[in-house]
């Protein structure tokens, strides 16, 4: 709370309006209220103090249903657009390890003796190298980017709207929509100084194997058909911990009482393991409800 103060006057000198500052405070109600269903007493725990600094410090802001910071993009991938009909592809970083189904070595505490190691080039004449399906997984094939025919659209580094999806609502398909359409023009009216390239996310959300897991009719599945996903290395442990509210000690007497539940449930009886994973879709792309880059972008399995 001694924090408020500044925060107030950071959101003063940018004129930010009052809807959304209360918007974004709501995340600290949401934290709160989560400590004292779990342990009966109101708190926050003690790991999400750092995670307070960005709405203090004026960064982070909830526009509708998603909140959205300005940070370099994390992703390990060079994205680019050709030039004639606005097809976007992305490319792996060199020297990355790929396991035969096209994610990275080690996801999901799964390894493979003998992996497939990316390779990327970018040259005077253009670029080649691996391929990222938007599905959310790398192609052990190589392709050739000719410069003239293709410029690069986003790069690890770049300036980005870095978005987090809060807890304790349903993540309707249209309110993430209309949060998407409205948050560019919110950031480029009150961060006019900071020019950014594309939306970007990390979560345990944006696992590529949802979509076969979970009905079409699903709002995540119709969420990640709007995006371009990459791989990403992590453990899964995520998933569990936020799908069950801490991790089960006996994934065969969990909760079976949602349809998310239930699919991860049923593929961790298969031998499956979860995992985390990322996205972008280019600001200019953003067209809600048209699956910009599954059907734009060429098939590469």
């Amino acid at each position: 709370m001694s924090g408020l103060p500044r925060a107030r006057a950071l959101h003063d000198a940018r004129g930010i309006p009052g809807d959304v500052r209360r918007d974004t405070y709501q995340d600290i109600a949401l934290w709160a209220n989560e400590h004292h269903q779990e342990r009966g007493v109101w708190g926050i725990r003690a790991g999400l103090l750092g995670w307070f600094m960005n709405h203090l410090w004026g960064e982070l802001y909830r526009i509708g249903r998603l909140q959205y910071m300005l940070r370099p993009f994390p992703g390990q991938l060079l994205a680019f657009r050709r030039r004639e009909t606005g097809e976007v592809v992305a490319l792996a970083e060199d020297g990355l390890s790929f396991r035969r189904d096209g994610q990275r070595n080690g996801t999901g505490n799964v390894f493979e003796e003998k992996p497939w190691v990316s390779r990327l080039v970018v040259d005077e004449r253009g670029a080649r190298g691996n391929p990222i399906s938007p599905k959310g997984h790398a192609v052990n094939t190589e392709v050739f980017l000719p410069v003239d025919q293709w410029k690069q659209a986003l790069v690890r580094g770049n300036t980005v709207l870095d978005m987090h999806i809060p807890a304790a609502e349903p993540m309707a398909y249209d309110a993430c929509g209309e949060s998407m359409r409205a948050a560019p023009a919110f950031f480029r009216t009150y961060f006019p100084e900071t020019p950014f390239k594309a939306f970007s996310c990390t979560s345990w959300l944006l696992d590529s194997q949802l979509p076969d897991l979970l009905p079409p009719s699903s709002n995540l599945v119709r969420f990640m058909q709007e995006l371009y996903l990459w791989p990403r290395l992590g453990d899964g442990m995520q998933t569990l911990e936020r799908v069950f509210g801490g991790m089960p000690e006996d994934l065969t007497k969990a909760p079976r009482d949602t349809t998310l539940r239930r699919a991860i449930l049923d593929h961790a009886a298969a031998g499956g393991h979860m995992r985390s994973g990322g996205m972008f879709p280019l600001t200019e792309d953003l067209d809600w409800g048209r699956q910009v880059y599954l059907r734009g972008t060429r098939a590469f399995g």
